[in-house]
């Protein structure tokens, strides 16, 4: 049996999915509004990563980023995890049939070509492509 302090990834994620309930609620950095006054602050107990030059607080500006990277990130997550599930299963259930040669194929294509030079070559086809950026990466 693992130990649960073995997965410090998890952890980490697990914190950043409690700051993005808490702000989605509005429990975590609720005063997002412009303070010319309080301008280029430093660290401090009333803004514990300073202020912008507009005066927005640093850690409210963290929090809402946290909540909207998984507004826009666990979904797709989910939906990959989920498609490459389904696909593994039927490639392991129909072993050395046309499914697990075609998952296998396409994995040493992958593998064999490094990301940024596919994530390019993918790029430049789906230019004019509206969100092509965003589901490539």
């Amino acid at each position: 049996m693992k130990r649960f302090i073995g997965n410090p990834g998890l952890l980490i994620l697990m914190g950043y999915a409690l700051i993005a309930l808490l702000t989605q609620f509005g429990w975590l950095g609720s005063t997002l509004n412009s303070q010319i006054s309080t301008a280029h602050q430093g660290i401090s107990w009333a803004h514990p990563l300073g202020t912008s030059a507009l005066g927005l607080d640093f850690t409210a500006l963290f929090f809402h980023a946290v909540r909207a990277l998984f507004a826009q990130a666990m979904p797709g997550a989910i939906l990959a995890v989920a498609i490459g599930a389904l696909v593994g299963i039927g490639a392991g259930m129909q072993s050395g049939g046309w499914l697990d040669r075609l998952v296998l194929t396409t994995a040493d294509v992958f593998d064999g070509v490094p990301g940024y030079l596919l994530l390019v070559a993918f790029a430049g086809v789906f230019r004019n492509v509206p969100g092509a950026l965003i589901f490539l990466l």
